[in-house]
């Protein structure tokens, strides 16, 4: 199916520049949105001159488009309709973070229209970076990934307009807020209390409820123990505004803090990334998380209870510094073994 807009339409569209991308042509999903691997309209003489040259050269450049449309009266006033399709592409675009930070220049919403035959800007807005983990693996944008992310965006939705799973989305709030953290220090803090926003911890009782309950998302052991109990006394050292490695110091060489720092910050983040994910794709477990009462029979239950509904775990203890370039170079041997 070829995308072409159609008179008096309104869209949004969610424009990614030099974006790690496999997706390619176009491609329409089950939910109504295009998926599209450039621009749908030419970015003329007056875009330039209304927007300015260098974002227009980004929405040239721009190699991932998410975009909604809607039939509309009033095509040429910027309104409800235009946020109602903003705030869907964006939740599949923040979404789409869960299977993996996206790697990518620049991103920009835009909302326009398409009357008498001309494709018209109304509005550019320039999105908030989202930021990987040190050396985190580079994973390209696939269509099953943007799949999922527009299922998940409708459970979102879901949730929040029936004002349930308010523990959930809050902490989902405070895991997207972690992204757009450029250093370790407030990244992990964020993706810590993200993960609070799933364990409830009682009043006084943060700190071991933090490391005993987490453990039901991940490999048991002690290694993930010690993962736990580091990162959360690194987010508290943040927290309580000590200085970030505090911690990592009294336990560490001096040469190995930059290091452990980095992979704790990086663990956290994915299991809480991936425990988002699994809530928010499973309706089962997906029940558990619906209240403080469900929250709460949840973890009254025995450990061996809670990790068969939860499933498989999240490891995250293999990480290492080396996962970025191992990944870089599993990648160049998958494209040119078929070569």
């Amino acid at each position: 199916m070829v995308f072409a807009f159609s008179d008096n339409e309104k869209f949004s569209l969610i424009a990614v520049d030099d974006c790690f991308s496999l997706i390619e042509g176009e491609v329409l999903l089950p939910d109504g949105t295009w998926v599209l691997s450039r621009m749908p309209a030419e970015v003329d003489d007056q875009w330039v001159r209304w927007i300015g040259e260098t974002r227009a050269e980004r929405l040239k450049d721009a190699n991932l488009i998410i975009l909604r449309r809607v039939n509309s009266e009033k095509p040429s006033v910027l309104d409800e309709e235009h946020t109602a399709l903003f705030q869907h592409v964006l939740d599949i675009f923040t979404l789409l973070q869960l299977s993996s930070i996206v790697c990518y220049a620049d991103a920009s919403a835009v909302q326009g229209s398409m009357e008498k035959g001309r494709v018209d800007i109304r509005q550019m807005v320039h999105l908030d970076y989202f930021y990987r983990s040190r050396k985190a693996p580079q994973m390209p944008v696939t269509l099953d990934r943007v799949v999922e992310a527009s299922e998940m965006a409708k459970v979102w939705r879901d949730l929040v307009l029936s004002n349930t799973h308010e523990r959930f989305v809050r902490g989902g709030g405070i895991l997207r807020d972690g992204y757009t953290h450029r250093f370790g220090q407030e990244r992990i803090r964020q993706f810590a209390r993200a993960i609070e926003g799933l364990i409830q911890p009682k009043p006084g009782k943060t700190t071991n409820q933090f490391k005993n309950r987490s453990q039901t998302f991940g490999v048991k052991g002690r290694a993930f123990e010690r993962i736990l109990y580091e990162a959360y006394e690194m987010r508290c050292d943040v927290e309580h505004v000590h200085a970030a490695d505090r911690f990592l110091k009294a336990n560490y060489p001096e040469d190995q803090i930059e290091t452990i720092a980095g992979i704790r910050t990086r663990q956290i983040e994915v299991l809480a990334r991936e425990s988002y994910r699994r809530i928010l794709t499973n309706s089962d477990i997906r029940a558990h998380f619906e209240t403080e009462a469900t929250l709460d029979a949840f973890w009254a239950l025995n450990e061996d209870e809670r990790r068969k509904i939860w499933g498989e775990p999240i490891d995250v203890t293999g990480f290492t510094e080396d996962d970025e370039d191992n990944e870089k170079l599993r990648q160049l041997k998958a494209t040119y073994q078929d070569i």
